[in-house]
């Protein structure tokens, strides 16, 4: 198979070598004819295994998570039967090379696992440590700071950053693992050969695989594993959950449906976002106090007035901010997220709505109305995914002039 990418196609410019490459991978590689076992995350299955039949956000169970090593011995997990049908691939593979039918020369000669699951908390976690220093460092000017005297007027000012931030960046847990900040891996159903990111090293590293001879066999041999290989990352494999053959590796495991595997190894994402908000938010608050401690908020000749901040247990939170308001700032921040344009009354009329049925149901309910409505809501258009990473995120809010609101929009 000849070279598929010119060796003229990058520049100095990331943004052109960005576009060149993403023009040659839409025009020229992998055509569905000649490739029928592919898998394309970017477009058609985007958001594949993070999201169930009824379109829940979800991600693994860490229990449904089988752990394995690779040749160097470091320690990798996928969901438990993916790894069944991984395990007999990998053995066929290296059969066709004690055969001598894979060329030693050939890359598929060793099929190495480099990446696979990537932990959803680390991610998370680690994306919220960027925002927060984004919060402290960049919005809190002085004038900000200056404003803070408890948690109310910290809660203000945290309340007008996320109206800001959400324009860049997720801020609960469902939103963050569909978001570009996340990657698919994500869903425990990706093995890949490379950890490499999407730069001018991926293009190359593409580049070698789609040439490798052998490259048209690697995609074969995968299919009947139950494999797709990704348009995108052809070092990646994808387990096709509508295969017959991945269905069989499932049904091995005790899962006889689709619906039966998201049910019993995924969590829906949305059923923990007011306690992962609520301790994002405490978190905030507990480690401003922490590192700001006291503030001097009036120094004069006459008088000089310091205050001090105390630390929160979530608790007394809760009794400071009730359901009411943990509900109503979910719909907020979602609202935020989907980009949705609502007036005062249709965000009223919202928020109303889920205080009933958390009344009368519970939370869970009413947290799951407020997806469903932002869904219907929300205009479905499928566009190519783009993955920014946390740096993106820091240099838009760096750019940003942090001006105040406009007087229209939702008021909190």
């Amino acid at each position: 198979m000849q070279q598929i990418f010119p060796t003229q196609t990058f520049s100095s410019s990331s943004l052109i070598n960005t576009y060149e490459t993403g023009k040659y991978y839409k025009n020229y590689i992998l055509e569905k004819q000649y490739y029928p076992y592919q898998f394309d995350g970017w477009v058609s299955r985007k958001h594949y295994g993070l999201k169930d039949l009824n379109k829940n956000i979800i991600y693994p169970k860490q229990t449904t998570l089988a752990e394995y090593y690779n040749n160097n011995g470091n320690l990798h997990t996928n969901i438990i039967f993916v790894v069944d049908a991984f395990k007999d691939f990998k053995k066929y593979q290296d059969n066709l090379v004690k055969q001598n039918r894979i060329n030693n020369l050939s890359i598929f000669t060793k099929l190495n696992v480099e990446k696979s699951t990537d932990s959803l908390p680390d991610l998370y976690l680690k994306e919220l440590n960027r925002i927060y220093e984004i919060f402290t460092n960049t919005y809190l000017i002085e004038s900000r700071r200056r404003q803070i005297i408890d948690i109310f007027t910290f809660m203000k000012e945290f309340i007008h950053f996320i109206t800001l931030i959400t324009s860049a960046g997720p801020i609960n847990r469902s939103s963050f693992v569909v978001s570009k900040f996340a990657p698919p891996s994500l869903n425990g159903l990706t093995i890949s050969f490379q950890n490499i990111q999407y730069d001018a090293d991926y293009v190359k590293k593409a580049n070698i695989y789609i040439s490798d001879p052998h490259f048209d066999h690697f995609v074969s041999s995968a299919a009947k594993f139950g494999f797709f290989v990704d348009r995108n990352f052809p070092f990646n494999i994808v387990a096709d959950l509508e295969s017959p053959i991945m269905k069989m590796y499932a049904r091995k495991r005790g899962y006889s449906t689709l619906q039966s595997v998201f049910d019993n190894c995924y969590f829906v994402a949305e059923k923990a976002d007011i306690d992962s908000l609520k301790n994002v938010v405490l978190s905030f608050w507990n480690s401003y106090s922490f590192t700001n401690r006291s503030q001097i908020i009036n120094s004069n000749k006459l008088e000089t007035r310091k205050i001090y901040y105390n630390q929160l247990t979530m608790d007394t939170f809760e009794q400071l901010f009730n359901i009411n308001w943990q509900i109503r700032l979910y719909l907020y921040i979602r609202i935020l997220e989907s980009k949705l344009t609502l007036n005062q009354n249709k965000f009223e009329m919202l928020y109303n709505e889920s205080i009933k049925i958390n009344h009368f149901s519970n939370t869970e309910n009413a947290i799951k109305y407020i997806n469903t409505k932002i869904v219907e809501l929300t205009p479905q258009i499928e566009e190519p995914e783009t993955y920014l990473t946390s740096a993106d995120l820091t240099i838009k809010m760096l750019a940003s002039s942090i001006d105040p609101l406009p007087t229209e929009g939702i008021i909190f």
